[in-house]
């Protein structure tokens, strides 16, 4: 193994390029100014360390791990290729691989971005004290080490996408090609539109709040939380879905099922007066539900029903495995059909 090493505490007041010949040479910089890195190109390691910022004026090559520590860290040419894994610590922190993007447990005090034209995974914990954007589109990006802690938004763009924060959640406007999937150790919340081709399952302990007008999940919907409220700006079809609180699900279309639905509290459906409603799955356990708007509704409840205030400009079919009861106004279009 070969080994380029430039002393530590250098003080270059120029660029610096590190090269190493053949396919296991190392390369490591310890300075206490600014680092420039001119071209460099490393068979093996690459290990940068200063207290000043670290940026490149030509794509950087590296055949194994990297290992990045500055202040504002900027290795964003579109050439660069991390062959190995990428950890970093600094403030700012920008990163941008020709392919594939590895990266290993890292912190960022301030915002991160990645850029990948391949996936993006990661095989230690990240920590962001601001935002995160993460670009890999066409490609699939895993984040879902159980320690992740992004304190402030997550956007992203790939194909399927992986995202588990240990704290709140909260997704900037993102687009996911395939599936979507999210985890929080607490609320899951968005500040953005979400566009999502596939299926979309949220996880938290606490709320999940995916309510702009703007979002558009092609696939299902469902997970676990407390309070759930999910707006569609197309039809909506719930997967599995269990709200230890109320549910609120409003779209613009009809509101669908393909698996059961549980809620501790009340389950409010808007889907406009033109638009059916049909929750017809036999494990469904509603607390009580209020029909905001709706054209045809059905809705099956494996115990009672307790319908609360609500308004259906078509047909009304309810099937109860208990009672069948109201607590507010019930007005409806077409004919009722109430089996209990």
């Amino acid at each position: 193994m070969r080994t380029v090493r430039v002393l530590d505490q250098t003080t270059v007041t120029g660029s610096t390029q590190l090269n190493t010949n053949g396919a296991t040479g190392n390369a490591s910089f310890t300075t206490t100014g600014p680092v420039v890195l001119n071209g460099t190109s490393t068979g093996g390691n690459l290990t940068v360390n200063t207290t000043g910022n670290i940026t490149q004026n030509a794509a950087i090559s590296v055949g194994n791990t990297t290992s990045l520590t500055g202040n504002n860290i900027t290795l964003a040419n579109a050439a660069n290729s991390f062959g190995g894994d990428v950890g970093f610590t600094g403030a700012n922190v920008s990163l941008q691989d020709n392919g594939a993007l590895g990266l290993s447990a890292s912190t960022a005090t301030g915002t991160l971005s990645i850029q990948a034209a391949g996936a993006v995974t990661q095989s230690g914990a990240i920590t962001t004290g601001s935002d995160a954007t993460v670009t890999a589109t066409g490609f699939d990006i895993t984040l879902n080490n159980a320690s992740n802690s992004f304190a402030g938004t997550v956007g992203f763009s790939g194909a399927n996408v992986n995202l588990r924060d240990t704290t709140a959640l909260a997704v900037a406007a993102s687009t996911a090609t395939g599936n979507l999937t999210l985890q929080s150790g607490a609320a899951i919340t968005q500040t953005g539109a979400l566009s999502v081709t596939g299926n979309t399952t949220a996880t938290a302990t606490g709320d999940i709040t995916l309510n702009n007008a703007s979002n558009s999940f092609t696939g299902t919907v469902g997970g676990s939380g407390a309070n759930i409220a999910i707006t569609d700006s197309t039809p909506l079809s719930l997967s599995a879905t269990t709200a230890t609180g109320t549910l609120t699900a409003v779209s613009n279309g009809a509101i669908t099922q393909t698996g059961a639905i549980g809620t501790g509290g009340l389950a409010s459906l808007t889907a406009g007066a033109a638009n059916d409603i049909t929750l017809t799955t036999a494990g469904n356990a509603l607390a009580s539900v209020g029909i905001v708007s709706g054209n045809n509704v059905s809705i099956t409840e494996a115990d009672g029903i307790a319908l609360a205030t609500s308004a259906v400009s078509g047909g009304l079919t309810l099937n109860s495995g208990g009672a069948i009861t109201q607590s507010g106004t019930l007005s409806v279009g077409g004919a009722s059909t109430l089996t209990a």
